[in-house]
């Protein structure tokens, strides 16, 4: 299984309209050490709302498994705790990854990651009014480094 973002799903929620790369480092060049998966099923929250993006979460399940020999794929461990705020307090550092837009001049041909601090709820809350407490915010106030346009569905 692969998790991602709903809303980059919901368009065409057709497992057979899509496939999943693992392994994949440059944007526009396959190499050898990618694997490109097919999809049997793709599963969106059933409370999945996408003009609060609420739940936007998605499971694609991988038609085949993913070969975890390749030194470029690692299974990203997700914690068992429901209760994810107790895990995700002010100024842990997350991890995030992706070949969004960094200049504006469209998406990056080498992936990209960056180490952000989770941010008080309270804080992001003002920030975004629709934030709810499923749902937490990671970044510098500052700006300049985070997750960028083109990077939804990615990893943290």
């Amino acid at each position: 299984w692969v998790m991602t973002a709903a809303h980059c799903i919901q368009p065409m929620p057709d497992p057979k309209r899509w496939f999943v790369d693992v392994g994949r480092y440059y944007r526009n060049f396959g190499g050898p050490e990618v694997q490109r998966i097919k999809l049997s099923q793709i599963v969106i929250h059933p409370s999945y709302n996408k003009k609060i993006y609420a739940n936007d979460i998605a499971l694609l399940r991988l038609q085949t498994p993913a070969n975890l020999d390749n030194r470029q794929v690692r299974l990203s461990p997700v914690p068992r705790n429901p209760h994810l705020s107790d895990l995700l307090t002010d100024n842990v550092q997350c991890m995030v990854a992706g070949w969004g837009d960094t200049h504006n001049t469209g998406s990056n041909d080498v992936l990209r990651q960056a180490v952000l601090p989770v941010i008080n709820y309270d804080l992001c809350k003002s920030w975004y009014q629709y934030l709810n407490k499923a749902s937490f915010c990671a970044g510098y106030k500052q700006r300049g480094i985070d997750a960028c346009q083109g990077d939804s569905g990615g990893p943290l």
